[in-house]
């Protein structure tokens, strides 16, 4: 037999929608990373057409953010893979991914130093608003939350 007939339908339904919603976000925010990296220079002429100083340095981290976007989406690509294969690591794989940028978001945030670094701040982090705008994290988090429930492991120890 087959691994996916020894699969509870339920099981096999949330490990398909978790993993294509996965692929989506993943190839959304692989576009708009690519469309930053590609639109990096224009967006660099723009701001220092706008007060006329050089920022090289905030151009450097439009690129290191817009790298970094791209690591996190080919990490989704990964992980939603997995699960469209029914495979339990894609779970883990998921939640360190989304562990992970939840820590990448929060040190970046916190350590931009001033306002131009605010504004290239906004567009190298534009893939993972549209993490936030669809609620991908949350409803990622219940989808896992009940994976984990119909493959047997309490969410609290049993007696």
């Amino acid at each position: 037999m087959n691994g996916e007939s020894e699969t509870p339908r339920r099981l096999r339904a949330i490990f398909r929608v978790l993993s294509v919603l996965t692929l989506l976000e993943g190839f959304v925010g692989f576009l708009i990373a690519a469309d930053t990296i590609a639109t990096g220079p224009i967006n660099y002429r723009a701001l220092q057409h706008l007060d006329g100083q050089t920022h090289a340095p905030a151009f450097r981290l439009l690129y290191f953010l817009a790298s970094a976007n791209v690591v996190f989406n080919l990490a989704l690509f990964y992980a939603g893979g997995l699960l469209w294969k029914l495979k339990c690591r894609g779970l883990l794989a998921l939640i360190y991914v989304l562990a992970i940028e939840f820590v990448y978001i929060l040190v970046s945030v916190t350590t931009a130093p001033s306002k131009e670094y605010g504004i290239i701040l906004g567009f190298g982090l534009l893939p993972f608003a549209i993490q936030v705008v669809t609620a991908f994290p949350i409803v990622a988090g219940v989808l896992i939350f009940f994976a984990y429930r119909y493959l047997g492991i309490p969410a609290r120890p049993t007696k």
